[in-house]
C-alpha cells in the first residue's frame, strides 16, 4: 500500500547532558545538512534532506526543523552517459529550447547565403563563413555573386537577420560528472562548428556559453548550454573608405543603374548612381572548433533526436 505522504518536515531539540550553555555556532555540523539522508536515529519515516532551519530556544537548547523528501533524491538508473528526456528532476535530463531571434547587419551589398555556395565563376564553391579566416579572394566572390548593391555613395542599408538560438539543457549525476565537460566550455565559448553539428551547417553555429545551477537534489548539477545559430556564419561587410570614413571619387563606383543585367533600365534624365568600390566580408569569430566534445556522446545521440 503506497503512503499516503511523499515529503514532511521533523522537529527536533537538542540540549547538552549536562544542560550548560548551547549555541547555534557550537551546534552547527553536529546536525543535518541539506542532502542528508534521513535519519541516522531510528524513525518511522525516511527521507532526503532539502532543508534545515536552526533557531536558538534558550541559553542551552536548540531547535532544528528538518524538511524532507521521500525516497532518494533522484533514480540512479539515469545518467549523463545513460540520457532521457522525460523527467527534468533526474540526472541525464537532456532538453533543447529553439527560439527566433534577430540581429541588426549592415550591407552594402546583399545575397541570400545560397548564391555564395552556388559558386558563380568559384570551383568548387566554398562560403566564406566555412573558414576561421575570410580569404582575400572573397572580397572578387562578393562582388561577382551579389548584383543586389544596397548602398548609396557608400551610406549602407542596416537591416534584420533571422537568428535562432538553441538552449541545451542537461542535469547532470554529480559535479564530478559534470566538472571536464565544464572545462571544455570555458575553451569553447565565442566558437564556431568546425564541422556540421546537429544539422546546422559549418561554420554557422556559434557557443556563447554555459550556465550552471545546483538544483535540490543532492546538489544535482543543470547546465544550460547557449548557441546562435547565424545563416551567414556570423560574418558580416565593412567597406573601405577614405580617412574619417568619408567615401571620396577614388572610393566608389558609378553607374548608370544599380541594377545589372537585360533587365536594367536608366533614365537618361536621371544622374548617375555610385556606390561603394571595396566591400569585403569580416569573420567577428574566427575561431572553429569541434563541438563532438561539448557533452557526452550519449547526451548528443538524445539531442540529435530531438531537434534533427
Amino acid at each position: 500500500m503506497a503512503k499516503p505522504y511523499t515529503n514532511g518536515t521533523q522537529t527536533r531539540i537538542y540540549r547538552r547532558a549536562d544542560n550548560s550553555s548551547l549555541t547555534i555556532d557550537q551546534f552547527i555540523g553536529n546536525g543535518h545538512s541539506v542532502g542528508d539522508d534521513l535519519f541516522p536515529i531510528s524513525t518511522v519515516r525516511s527521507g532526503w534532506v532539502v532543508d534545515v532551519t536552526l533557531s536558538q530556544m534558550s541559553s542551552s537548547a536548540i531547535r532544528e526543523t528538518v524538511q524532507y523528501n521521500e525516497g532518494t533524491p533522484f533514480d540512479a538508473t539515469w545518467s549523463s552517459a545513460n540520457p532521457q528526456n522525460v523527467e527534468p528532476t533526474n540526472p541525464g535530463y537532456v532538453n533543447a529550447d529553439i527560439r527566433s531571434i534577430q540581429a541588426s547587419a549592415t550591407w552594402w551589398r546583399y545575397g541570400d547565403p545560397s548564391v555564395y555556395g552556388s559558386g558563380g565563376p568559384f570551383s568548387p564553391a566554398t562560403y566564406p563563413w566555412s573558414t576561421a579566416d575570410v580569404p582575400a579572394s572573397f572580397q572578387c566572390e562578393l562582388e561577382l555573386l551579389t548584383d543586389n548593391v544596397v548602398d548609396i555613395a557608400g551610406n549602407p542599408m542596416t537591416g534584420p537577420v533571422a537568428q535562432q538560438e538553441l538552449v541545451v539543457t542537461t542535469n547532470w549525476e554529480s559535479n564530478a560528472a559534470a566538472t571536464a565537460y565544464r572545462t571544455r566550455w570555458q575553451s569553447l565559448r565565442n566558437k564556431r562548428n568546425d564541422a556540421a553539428w546537429m544539422g546546422y551547417p559549418l561554420g554557422t553555429l556559434l557557443f556563447v556559453g554555459a550556465s550552471t545551477r545546483t538544483s535540490s537534489s543532492d546538489a544535482m548539477p543543470v547546465s544550460d548550454l547557449r548557441f546562435v545559430y547565424d545563416p551567414f556564419g556570423h560574418c558580416r561587410q565593412r567597406a573601405i573608405s577614405a580617412a574619417g570614413g568619408q567615401f571620396t571619387p577614388e572610393f566608389l563606383v558609378t553607374v548608370a543603374s544599380p541594377s545589372v543585367g537585360p533587365s536594367a533600365c536608366d533614365d537618361d534624365d536621371a544622374p548617375d548612381f555610385s556606390y561603394a568600390k571595396y566591400v569585403y566580408w569580416l569573420q567577428l569569430h574566427q575561431s572553429l572548433m569541434d563541438f563532438s566534445s561539448i557533452m557526452t556522446p550519449q547526451q548528443q545521440t538524445m539531442l540529435d533526436t530531438m531537434i534533427t
